[in-house]
């Protein structure tokens, strides 16, 4: 049985800023950053891969990142990259599980059925939801997901980029 992990207390927003970078030149933008991040490695119109998306690249942007591989028969969505401020919040890292074993996001949950969407669809969805965590402040989350795949076209990953914010939509 898998047991939540809660690490040391952190602010809401804890990025591996890059040199000279301040917070708020990524806070409110970690969304708006990762979607141009993923447009900028689309090749001619087709869907970057997951080796497109180099993790030096997005070191402001890690804390907020999720990575998730595609089982299509049956669906099922595997966690394969965390970021450490999403598992502050989830209060769990479920890093190698499966969507469908994790009670928080297994069908029919939200983020089940807009992973599966993204996927058929191959188009990112955007969403800012409710988010009812364990930390009192944040009341928000502020996603998208976006397709990846090898071959450009076939969907076998997908890029999640997610900022918690407080209830009232302001940036923490």
């Amino acid at each position: 049985m898998r047991r939540p992990v809660r690490p040391p207390a952190l602010p809401l927003y804890t990025p591996g800023m890059l040199p000279g970078q301040s917070a708020p030149t990524v806070r409110g933008e970690v969304v708006t950053r990762g979607i141009a991040h993923w447009a900028e490695r689309r090749r001619g119109g087709r869907l970057p891969s997951r080796h497109d998306i180099a993790p030096v690249d997005l070191r402001g942007l890690l804390p907020q990142v999720l990575l998730l591989d595609v089982q299509r028969v049956p669906w099922d969505f595997r966690f394969r990259v965390i970021g450490g401020n999403l598992i502050y919040h989830l209060d769990a890292d479920w890093t190698g599980e499966w969507m469908s074993q994790v009670p928080e996001t297994c069908p029919p949950n939200e983020l089940f059925r807009n992973c599966r969407q993204v996927t058929e669809t191959a188009q990112p969805y955007r969403s800012r939801t409710p988010f009812f965590g364990w930390h009192a402040r944040v009341r928000q989350a502020d996603g998208v997901i976006l397709p990846l795949a090898m071959d450009g076209e076939t969907v076998d990953s997908l890029l999640l980029f997610v900022e918690f914010l407080p209830a009232d939509g302001s940036t923490p």
